[in-house]
């Protein structure tokens, strides 16, 4: 990371789709947190590869 810092100051990091899933799941209720990571786990494991 700090190689991109150096040379890309102002350039946002992406964080993992790990650590955002489990940054969103902390945020709402626990009775629908299962709901919404298996959904999660649905658009992670998407084509991006289509419309290109």
């Amino acid at each position: 990371m700090n190689a991109v810092t150096k040379h890309w100051p102002t350039i946002r990091h992406q964080r993992c789709w790990l650590h955002k899933t489990a940054n969103v799941l902390n945020k709402i209720p626990k009775t629908v947190q299962q709901r919404i990571k298996n959904a999660s786990r649905y658009l992670d494991g998407g084509d991006t590869t289509k419309g290109t």
